[in-house]
């Protein structure tokens, strides 16, 4: 028997993005255990099918948005990191990569490569939120490079992780962010450092101040101060320098659904949808 075609698409229950562009303009995205990659022109699935439990998170290297990373639920979740364009394993290797978490992790709520490809951090859902980086591409055994506490509570209280592209190799671009990438979620973002000689985490909380503390849905970097803008059902969005939110500005109307933000040339946008989208243009 042959798999040929697969209906559905899992967005309700996972709190991170999970469908992406490849290179080759395919769509990668998830449904149960099965990775789908989706050309349009030719109405044509493939599938990754190496998952033994439900996938509940996906990201795509910045790098060459081919090789993609999906973490699934379990007792001992597991991540896989493949080719979109083989589906097999990334960067012309036969067979995928395996990153084992340990018993207890529950599942992975969110990942995310950074900007060269190098790294990959993932967010479990145990009751600390744990959060791992890895050196994907090392040998079974050295792949892990450090884990911490993420935030405490019932999962899921983190909703996403971004790394910082302004800070490639661990040394901040004039004026961008000192931090190495954040996680955030209910009513919280954290503000991460990778100690690469003492192979440790080390993260700061954060400061609303005079802005309302609110879940975080999705956040990005810019390339100075405030170097972190993010956003939540309020419709605000809030512009942080350091660890500290600065002020916050509207954006649309309070609502029930994610915002997503991302840094452009001039602008970024604010998606959001309630049974449509808009596109509003702030200037920074």
């Amino acid at each position: 028997m042959e798999l040929e075609h697969v209906f559905g698409y899992s967005g309700l229950s996972n709190v991170s993005p999970n469908l992406f562009y490849t290179n080759r303009s395919d769509i990668v995205y998830y449904t149960a255990a099965v990775g789908i990659v989706y050309n349009e022109a030719e109405n044509e699935q493939k599938f990754f099918q190496y998952h033994d439990d439900d996938i509940c998170s996906l990201a795509i290297s910045p790098h060459d948005r081919d090789t993609v990373a999906t973490g699934q639920s379990g007792a001992s979740p597991r991540v896989y990191i493949w080719s979109a364009d083989t589906q097999e394993g990334p960067e012309g290797r036969q067979d995928p990569i395996l990153l084992q978490l340990p018993y207890g992790e529950r599942s992975v709520c969110c990942l995310c490569f950074s900007e060269d490809g190098k790294k990959l951090v993932t967010v479990s859902t145990d009751n600390a939120h744990t959060v791992t980086v890895w050196d994907w591409r090392a040998a079974p055994g050295k792949q892990v490079l450090a884990t911490a506490k993420g935030y405490n509570g019932d999962p899921p209280q983190v909703y996403g992780v971004v790394w910082n592209p302004f800070r490639p190799d661990g040394v901040s671009q004039k004026g961008a962010s000192e931090f190495d990438f954040i996680t955030f979620g209910v009513k919280h973002i954290n503000f991460w450092k990778y100690d690469k000689v003492a192979r440790q985490l080390e993260s700061r909380g954060c400061t609303f101040g005079e802005c309302e503390q609110q879940d975080i849905y999705h956040a990005c970097f810019l390339p100075t101060e405030p170097a972190v803008l993010t956003g939540g059902p309020n419709g605000k969005v809030c512009a942080w320098r350091e660890n500290k939110a600065q002020e916050e500005f509207s954006a649309h109307d309070r609502c029930d659904t994610n915002q997503r933000l991302r840094f452009g040339r001039l602008a970024f946008d604010v998606e959001y949808a309630r049974g449509c989208f808009a596109y509003p243009r702030i200037s920074l």
